[in-house]
């Protein structure tokens, strides 16, 4: 661990599944800087915390540190406990409510019922659930930003960590990819289960994905023993299992963390309309995956968008449409995946030279074709310039030794895979880009 930071939350999960050997190496990990409330500086009743604020509080409690060049905060660090229980969970029952109704009518478009106006309420639904979810997100962020008065580092740590341990633990037990936030992508009938008397993976384990798979701790099986496959390509789209899903998920997560002696925190719900046959992920947050009930193509790569960088998400749509329906790559992508590019620069002493050269190879014997001067392209102006783009295949995982000889081969070999260990996939793939637009640029000389 380098720079991590780590939250009650963690630590105490930590000590659940970590071998004795792991977590003795944590224990031993320096610790650069550690924020807490103590005991000490408690107040339990918020009226005399208050009243502790008011006498304590000072205009010099905020000062402009130079050499750190950071705002100091000497503010006392009397604290008292707020229980927002009683605010929230109304808050987010009555938002399950919601979107329980909006699951129903849903059904009733998909078996075929007519209901006039049912789009309009299904909206009208939407639209309050999103509400209620903002409103819960407001708060939290008011209270979690450096920005605001009341921005406390301590409480957006706790949250989100809770959070974050909380996904990893469940991903560990549905065989999850990418988490992401608070959720994650999952097969229904390729779940883990710990064996009964066999030694339970440690946390190096549990965070390898491939070796977790492998370790004689753990077995495969279907979510409650059931066809999903069938089940999620039948016509019948309000099939019964599918209203019992999240129920079955959480019995298995329960029982997988029952194995380390730890419990749930959170509930479980499956995005009905993200249900995808087919899905393509790169790295730690791009996906695409096509819906079932509509076959829409929906796409997050975070970090930027179809006007910052088309071409990227043209490749990865493109990779995606010569995935097959047994998540097999299509070898002919490989060779023929070629999309244009057009980007703006200066043009050069050189762009000047070849031009004219072209210029006056077209009018040797003609002088009439005056017009072709204007392809003369002058030094210093803004053009717009058309290149060829092929996607590197090395950016696709090697099928085995064979492929990785062949692909080594080429003239133009350049390995970026070392970059991805301290660089995002978005940023390695920018630098691709920028080392493609440079050698297309004719040099002087």
């Amino acid at each position: 661990m380098e720079n991590a930071i780590l939250t009650s939350d963690i630590l105490k999960t930590l000590k659940k599944i970590c071998t004795s050997n792991e977590f003795k190496e944590i224990l031993d990990c320096k610790v650069v800087t550690a924020v807490y409330y103590r005991k000490s500086d408690s107040i339990e009743k918020k009226e005399d915390w208050m009243e502790w604020m008011e006498k304590n509080l000072t205009a010099d409690d905020y000062s402009y540190d130079l050499q750190l060049q950071s705002v100091v905060d000497k503010r006392t660090r009397k604290w008292t406990f707020v229980c927002f229980k009683h605010f929230f969970e109304p808050l987010i029952e009555k938002r399950k409510m919601i979107k329980k109704n909006i699951k129903a009518l849903q059904g009733k478009n998909n078996g075929g019922e007519i209901v006039f106006g049912i789009d309009d309420e299904i909206a009208k639904l939407q639209g309050l659930q999103e509400i209620l979810k903002l409103i819960c997100n407001t708060v939290y962020g008011v209270m979690a930003s450096p920005y605001f008065a009341i921005g406390n580092v301590v409480l957006a740590n706790n949250v989100t960590g809770r959070a974050r341990v909380e996904v990893w633990l469940y991903s560990r037990a549905l065989n999850g990819y990418m988490t992401i936030t608070d959720g994650f992508q999952y097969q229904p009938e390729n779940v883990f289960r710990l064996k009964d008397g066999i030694r339970k993976p440690g946390l190096r384990i549990l965070s390898d994905f491939h070796k977790l798979s492998k370790h004689r701790g753990i077995e495969r099986i279907s979510l409650e023993n059931l066809d999903w496959s069938s089940i999620f390509q039948s016509e019948n789209r309000c099939h019964p299992e599918l209203d019992l899903i999240d129920s079955y998920a959480k019995k298995h997560i329960q029982t997988f963390l029952g194995g380390y002696n730890l419990s749930m925190n959170y509930d479980v719900e499956h995005k009905s309309e993200n249900t995808a046959l087919k899905m393509f992920y790169i790295k730690r947050a791009h996906y695409i995956l096509e819906r079932r009930d509509t076959r829409e193509i929906v796409y997050k790569v975070r970090g930027t968008s179809e006007k910052e960088n088309p071409v990227f998400l043209r490749i990865a749509k493109s990779t995606f449409e010569c995935i097959d329906n047994k998540g097999n790559l299509a070898d002919i992508f490989l060779n023929d995946l070629d999309l244009e590019t057009y980007s703006n620069r200066i043009s050069t002493l050189h762009d000047y030279k070849s031009s004219k050269k072209r210029f006056l190879k077209k009018i040797q014997g003609n002088k009439n074709l005056i017009e072709e001067s204007k392809t003369i392209e002058i030094p210093g102006r803004s053009k717009i310039v058309k290149n060829r783009f092929r996607f590197n295949i090395l950016d696709f995982p090697y099928k085995d030794m064979k492929d990785f000889q062949k692909r080594n081969q080429t003239s133009d070999y350049v390995d970026y895979g070392p970059l991805l260990k301290i660089m995002s996939f978005e940023n390695v793939f920018q630098q691709r880009l920028k080392n493609f637009q440079q050698s297309t640029v004719p040099r002087n000389g």
